[in-house]
């Protein structure tokens, strides 16, 4: 069998430490499976992909002034338009 750590068969452990052991072994046996995987990325690479994506669809143009105007005085832009 595969040991992915801190616990193993037949480790004996304090019940107030076996949830955290219990959790960063689930963790550990997640990471080691999702790296066999054919698509396997990182964490990083997939928020990346997924930041890139938004900004296309989200992105609009505009001045470095009207983004802070629009920051900093939301309404006063709007009213100022009227």
């Amino acid at each position: 069998t595969t040991n992915f750590g801190p616990l193993f068969d037949g480790a004996i452990v304090d019940k107030f430490v076996l949830a955290e052991l219990v959790r960063v072994t689930a963790v550990n046996a997640s990471r080691a499976r999702r790296t066999t995987l054919n698509n396997h990325c990182e964490f990083y690479e997939e928020r990346h992909r997924i930041i890139n994506s938004i900004i296309r669809t989200h992105k609009k143009e505009s001045t470095y002034e009207d983004f802070l105007a629009k920051v900093f005085s939301p309404y006063a832009t709007k009213t100022l338009c009227m």
